[in-house]
C-alpha cells in the first residue's frame, strides 16, 4: 500500500502544479505572464512551467504570444466554461419535470447528457419502492448500451462517435454490433423512445425519451427505470405515454 501512494504523488503533483498555473494565469490575465514570472510567483521550476505551458497551449486551454512569449486563457476554457453553464441550466429547468414524473410513475427518474462516448446522470429522484436502480448522480454508463445514451444518439446527426467505442457484452442483451445499433437508433427516432431492456444491468429495464430544443438539438434526455417485472410489458404504454408528454412540455420550455 505504502507503494502505490508513494507512486501515485509524482502524478498528483503534476496536475496540482498544472493547475497552479492555469489558475495562476486566469487570475494575471490583465498582464503579462512569462515562464519567468510564473517560476518566481509559484516557486516552481522554470523547466516544469515549461512542459506544464506546453502542454495547456496544444490541449487549447493557453494561448502562447510567440511574439511576446507570454501566455493568455485559450478558447477550451470558453467552450468548457459555456458547457458547464448551459447544464446548470438544463439541470434547473429539469428538476420540476423530474419530480412530476417521479409522482406519476412511482419509479426512479433521470436526467442524462452526452459526456464524450458517455452518458452522464446529472440528475435523479429514486423510486420510493424497496428495489430501485442503484445508479448515483454523477456515475457515467456506456452511451450505446444505456436507455438515455441510445435515446441521445438517435436524435445526433453525427455518429462518429460510435467509431470511438469499444462494444463490450455487459449482458446477453447487450447491443455490440454497430450496424446492429445504427438500426436499433433509427427505430428509436421513429417512435420517439428508446426502451432499455436489461441490455446494461440484467433485471433492470429503462425508457427513455430525448430532450430537444427548438432548433431540435438534443440536449440530453429523460427515463424511467425499475426492474424489469415492475416496468412490466403491462405497464409500458403508460409508462411511455406519460415519459413522453413530460418531456413534451419540458421541449417547448426549451425554445
Amino acid at each position: 500500500m505504502k507503494k502505490s501512494e508513494e507512486e501515485n504523488k509524482p502524478t498528483l503533483k503534476v496536475v496540482d502544479r498544472a493547475l497552479m498555473v492555469l489558475e495562476h494565469i486566469l487570475e494575471h490575465s490583465h498582464r503579462e505572464v512569462t515562464v519567468t514570472g510564473l517560476s518566481k510567483d509559484l516557486h516552481i521550476n522554470k523547466t516544469v512551467i515549461y512542459r506544464i505551458l506546453q502542454t495547456l497551449s496544444n490541449r487549447g486551454y493557453l494561448v502562447k504570444n510567440e511574439r511576446y512569449h507570454n501566455y493568455s486563457p485559450g478558447f477550451k476554457l470558453i467552450e468548457l466554461g459555456s458547457r458547464t453553464q448551459e447544464k446548470i441550466e438544463l439541470h434547473s429547468i429539469v428538476r420540476p419535470y423530474l419530480e412530476e414524473l417521479s409522482q406519476q410513475t412511482g419509479e426512479t427518474v433521470n436526467l442524462g447528457v452526452l459526456t464524450g462516448n458517455q452518458v452522464a446522470y446529472l440528475d435523479k429522484i429514486e423510486s420510493s419502492n424497496f428495489l430501485r436502480t442503484d445508479l448515483r448522480i454523477g456515475t457515467r454508463v456506456p452511451v450505446y448500451c444505456s436507455g438515455l445514451g441510445k435515446a441521445i444518439l438517435s436524435h445526433l446527426n453525427d455518429h462518429s462517435i460510435l467509431d470511438n467505442i469499444k462494444f463490450e457484452q455487459y449482458t446477453s442483451k447487450t447491443i455490440t454490433d454497430k450496424q446492429n445499433l445504427l438500426s436499433e437508433l433509427k427505430k428509436i427516432r421513429e417512435q420517439g423512445y428508446c426502451l432499455d431492456d436489461e441490455e446494461y444491468i440484467p433485471g433492470v429495464r429503462c425508457i427513455a425519451v430525448p430532450i430537444l430544443s427548438g432548433d431540435k438539438k438534443v440536449k440530453g434526455a429523460l427515463s424511467v427505470a425499475g426492474p424489469s417485472f415492475r416496468l412490466s410489458n403491462e405497464r409500458l404504454d403508460q409508462l411511455i405515454h406519460d415519459l413522453k408528454l413530460v418531456v413534451s412540455q419540458l421541449n417547448k420550455k426549451l425554445r
